[in-house]
C-alpha cells in the first residue's frame, strides 16, 4: 500500500448485525490510501468474527483486541496505532458516502487545514427513512457564514452550537500528535470534550456543505437508546473538564457565558433522565458545580445567576436554593403555569398548537404543564 492517507479508526462493540454494512462504505471508499484500525472493544457477539473475515479479505484492515472500556478508550487506542496523514472516525453502526474521505481530505491538503466538517444525515434503522436536515448534525449554524478557512474565534457567538461528533469530520494527525490531543477515558460524554480540544486550538478550519456521514437511529442495544437504570452524572465531570480546558487556552471569557448556559441546561436535563436511585449523588455533585461557578463570584470562572438563560434560571435557582435532593424536588413539581388545551378533530393545526408553547422562553419544561383534552 502506498502512503495511508487517512487512518479511519472504528470503535467495535456488540454491532455485528450493523457491522458488515458499516465496513463495507469504509472499503468502497473512492480514496483507497486508507487503513482501517478496527477496535474490538471486548464484544461478546459475532463483531470480532466479522472483522476477521474482513481483514482476511482486505489488508487494509487492522484489528486491535482489548477488554471492554468503553468508547473513548477505544478511540484513543486507535489514535495511538493510527499512521495516516490524517484521521477519520467511524462508528461501527453508521455508514459513509463512498466519496466522503476523498472529498474531506483534498479539501483538507488543498486548504492546509487541521479540521474540516460535513454534514450528517440520520437513517432510521426500522423505517429506513434518510433526514438530511437535521439542525445540529447538519451544522445550520453556519448558515450565512461565509468565511472559506476560519478558527474558532471567527464562530465565537455559535461555537457551543456546533456538533460535537467526531465522525463528521477529519483532523490533521501531526495537529492531534503535536497538541497531544485525546479522549477523556471512563467517561460517557467523551466526544465533547475531544471536540473543544481540537476546535479551540485548530488554527484552520473549513466545511464541507454536504451530507457524507449517515448515522443509524432507533436501532436497538445502542448507548443513547439505553436509559433505562442510567446514571448520567458523566455530564458533570465532562463541563469540569471543558471549564479547565477554557481556563488552559485563555479564553474563559470569550465562552463563558455560552457554554455555561450549554451545560447547565445539559446537567439539569440529564438529571431528570438519571435512575432515581442516582439521583441523590447527582443532586450533591450537581449543587456542588452551581454553587462552584455561580456563587464565587471572586473567581474568573465564575458566571453571574442574572447571566443564565430565562429558562433555566428559575431551575438553577432551584438547585442552589434547595438544602437536598428532597427539598429540590418538592420545589421542582411546581408548575407556574397550567395551559389546558381542548381538542376535537384538529389534528391539521394541533401539532403547531402544542410547539407554540414547547417553544416559550419563560421555560416549559419546567415551569409549565400542558394538558390536552381529547374531547372525542
Amino acid at each position: 500500500m502506498s502512503k495511508v492517507k487517512v487512518s479511519v479508526i472504528v470503535p467495535v462493540f456488540n454491532v455485528g448485525e450493523y457491522l458488515s454494512t458499516s465496513l463495507d462504505s469504509i472499503l468502497n471508499q473512492t480514496l483507497e490510501d486508507i487503513e482501517i484500525i478496527c477496535i474490538n472493544d471486548g464484544s461478546t457477539d459475532d463483531s470480532l468474527n466479522i472483522l476477521e473475515y474482513y481483514a482476511k479479505k482486505d489488508k487494509r484492515i487492522k484489528i486491535i483486541s482489548k477488554e471492554n472500556e468503553g468508547q473513548g478508550t477505544a478511540r484513543n487506542v486507535g489514535l495511538d496505532n493510527a499512521q495516516g496523514e490524517f484521521i477519520s472516525f467511524v462508528d461501527a453502526d453508521d455508514f459513509i458516502k463512498k466519496d466522503m474521505l476523498e472529498k474531506l481530505y483534498n479539501k483538507s491538503v488543498n486548504g492546509n487545514l487541521d479540521l474540516v466538517m460535513c454534514k450528517v444525515s440520520s437513517f432510521d434503522n426500522e423505517t429506513h427513512v434518510i433526514d438530511d436536515n437535521l439542525w445540529y448534525y447538519s451544522l445550520k449554524c453556519f448558515s450565512g457564514f461565509k468565511k472559506e478557512v476560519f478558527n474558532n474565534l471567527d464562530t465565537k457567538e455559535f461555537t457551543s452550537l456546533i456538533s460535537v461528533t467526531p465522525y463528521n469530520k477529519l483532523y490533521r494527525r501531526s495537529f492531534i500528535e503535536k497538541n497531544n490531543i485525546r479522549f477523556p477515558e471512563k467517561y460517557i460524554f467523551e466526544d465533547e470534550v475531544f471536540f473543544y480540544n481540537v476546535y479551540l486550538k485548530a488554527k484552520r478550519i473549513s466545511l464541507i456543505d454536504e451530507n457524507l456521514y449517515y448515522y443509524r437511529t432507533n436501532r436497538k442495544g445502542s448507548t443513547v437508546s439505553k436509559s433505562q437504570d442510567k446514571d448520567y452524572i458523566d455530564v458533570i465531570h465532562i463541563f469540569r473538564l471543558i471549564r479547565e480546558l477554557l481556563i488552559e487556552t485563555n479564553y474563559i471569557n470569550v465562552y463563558k457565558k455560552q457554554v455555561y448556559n450549554r451545560f447547565i441546561h445539559l446537567i439539569l436535563w440529564r438529571f431528570s433522565q438519571t435512575a432515581p436511585k442516582y439521583r441523590k449523588n447527582f443532586f450533591n455533585l450537581m449543587k456542588k458545580e452551581f454553587n462552584e461557578i455561580l456563587n464565587d463570584t471572586s473567581k474568573d470562572f465564575s458566571l453571574n445567576v442574572d447571566e443564565l438563560d430565562s429558562k433555566i434560571k428559575s431551575r438553577t435557582l432551584k438547585v442552589l436554593n434547595s438544602n437536598n435532593l428532597e427539598e429540590f424536588e418538592k420545589l421542582d413539581s411546581y408548575k407556574t403555569f397550567s395551559v389546558i388545551m381542548a381538542s376535537y378533530n384538529n389534528e391539521q393545526y394541533l401539532g403547531d398548537a402544542v410547539e407554540s408553547l414547547t417553544v416559550q422562553n419563560f421555560g416549559f419544561e419546567h415551569n409549565v404543564e400542558l394538558i390536552i383534552v381529547d374531547d372525542g
